[in-house]
């Protein structure tokens, strides 16, 4: 399959061996970050920048659920 990009989940934003993967792929990576913390943040865009993928895109989100 020929996919774009990846997106990652706010879930999934602390799974560091998922995102090296994900980065490892040389693909844009789409990051949600609703229920993480900036520590899990900054840990994951240093993940992908470990891989040598610096093409990520952080979306802002408010995980607020009724």
């Amino acid at each position: 399959m020929n996919i774009p990009a990846y997106k990652v989940a706010s879930f999934e934003i602390t799974d560091v061996p998922l995102i090296e993967y994900i980065a490892s792929k040389s693909k844009p990576i789409i990051m949600s970050t609703g229920i993480a913390t900036l520590a899990d943040i900054e840990e994951a865009v240093n993940a992908c920048k470990r891989m040598n993928n610096e093409q990520i895109a952080l979306l802002k989100c408010a995980s607020a659920y009724p």
